[in-house]
């Protein structure tokens, strides 16, 4: 479906609330169809520029806590800039 409509409009569509923004990155809360509010961590690929979401934990509250849990980290560090 999102391919078809665009990520942004299956945002509109699922009518996201917008839990935490950082750094280029939202937090979103959404519905999927089954009656529960999950939240979703909405980037763009810095190498493709690819802006898509990803699940995250439920109990997942915000930007950071969203990228240690898919990053698999203790602590969030903002990543260093390849030259």
């Amino acid at each position: 479906m999102i391919r078809k409509i665009g990520i942004e409009s299956a945002i509109k569509i699922l009518k996201a609330k917008v839990l935490d923004k950082k750094d280029g990155y939202r937090l979103l809360s959404l519905d999927i169809g089954d009656k529960r509010n999950r939240p979703y961590l909405e980037m763009t690929c810095p190498s493709t520029g690819n802006h898509h979401i990803e699940g995250c934990h439920p109990d997942v509250k915000t930007v950071y806590e969203a990228l240690k849990w898919r990053n698999d980290l203790q602590e969030y560090y903002s990543p260093e800039e390849i030259t």
